[in-house]
């Protein structure tokens, strides 16, 4: 019964996942992360992605010269993710510097808000649909649930990926090598 239960709240899990889609949040709705950030006096406010973005788009440079193909992807599929998350209003970051009354060394600090349920919504959608920018190579995720029996126990088995490789490594092992049967998988 135990495991039944266990393979039915994984069967759910899946097809809530899978079933995410559009939520229809933006950053100007009125609980969007941006909405609830301080407004201060006397400060100059940019918006923390500008500077992410930045500090990414060098990165990502850095790990394509040095050969490092699979660390750049993974640094596009982050900043990809974050931006999207912004989109809808889960989280914003800002930076604020002095511009009035400035010392010798202006003031200056970060703030975050992070709306919790735009994360819970939004973060699978935001993780398998955003596609990467032109400049790099397309990397999917795979997501899967099954069964196999091995040495008369039975099993269950659930696996994520990201890349054809590593998800056609996880299909190898547990259907061709296992005997595994799916229940239920992404794409």
């Amino acid at each position: 019964m135990k495991k039944l239960i266990t393979l039915l709240t994984l069967v759910a899990l899946v097809f809530v996942l899978v079933a995410c889609g559009e939520t229809g949040d933006t950053s100007s709705d009125s609980t969007a992360a941006q909405q609830l950030q301080p407004n201060i006096a006397g400060f100059d406010v940019q918006n923390s992605d500008n500077v992410i973005d930045g500090f990414s788009t060098t990165l990502a440079a850095t790990a394509l010269a040095s050969g490092n193909v699979p660390l750049a992807i993974a640094i596009e599929r982050i900043n990809s993710t974050l931006e999207c998350l912004e989109n809808t209003g889960a989280l914003s970051g800002q930076i604020y510097i002095q511009s009035e009354n400035v010392n010798l060394v202006p003031e200056g600090g970060t703030s975050i808000v992070v709306n919790t349920d735009r994360v819970e919504r939004n973060l699978f959608n935001c993780v398998t649909n955003q596609p990467l920018s032109a400049q790099a190579l397309s990397i999917e995720p795979c997501f899967a649930t099954g069964t196999f029996t091995f040495e008369e126990e039975e099993f269950l088995f659930m696996y994520a990926g990201a890349g054809q490789g590593i998800c056609q490594a996880f299909d190898i092992h547990f259907i061709n090598g296992l005997g595994g049967v799916l229940t239920s998988s992404y794409p």
